[in-house]
């Protein structure tokens, strides 16, 4: 889960193991993220999943003991990324998945402010600060822009043969 967040949300990873189930609105759903941190050079603020990647972590929540969305270590991600990198053969990093990100915000012809918006890199120029709508409704529809970029080829029979909560 943490990989699909990752990959369709745009987030940090310090970002995403911080986040506590209510900070997800399934119904939109949008990513809160607004409390992590903000500091001159990062802030944290709102992104979005797909509507797959929602219903799957809908499933995920059930069954979680703990009000925390993801609850691992730094140190545990960082080693699934390295077992899954050997896999593969191919070195990924929680970096990477960023990026693609960024890249299929970019090909969906997404503004590079909303993409930084986005990814917690909001400008501080101050005329864009008060011209640019930044409201979670203007932010859904730029998201809804790169979400079949986004879409990715899952089965939903893979999580314990519960079928997803949306039909999309």
């Amino acid at each position: 889960m943490v990989f699909l967040t990752l990959v369709t949300s745009g987030l940090r990873i310090g970002e995403i193991l911080s986040l506590d189930v209510e900070d997800i609105n399934f119904k939109t759903n949008m990513i809160d993220a607004s409390k992590v941190h903000k500091s001159d050079t990062k802030s944290s603020w709102i992104s979005f999943v797909t509507h797959q990647v929602s219903d799957l972590i809908q499933i995920y929540v059930e069954s979680l003991h703990s009000n925390k969305l993801f609850p691992v270590s730094y140190k545990t991600v960082q080693e699934n990324f390295q077992k899954v990198s050997k896999e593969i053969r191919i070195k990924i990093k929680p970096h990477l998945l960023r990026t693609i990100f960024t890249e299929k915000c970019t090909r969906a012809g997404i503004e590079e402010k909303y993409i930084d918006a986005f990814c917690g890199r909001i400008s501080q120029n101050i005329i864009r600060k008060h011209y640019t709508d930044y409201s979670p409704e203007a932010m859904r529809r730029h998201y809804d822009r790169v979400e079949s970029f986004l879409r990715l080829p899952l089965e939903y029979g893979n999580f314990s043969g519960v079928k997803p909560h949306h039909n999309r």
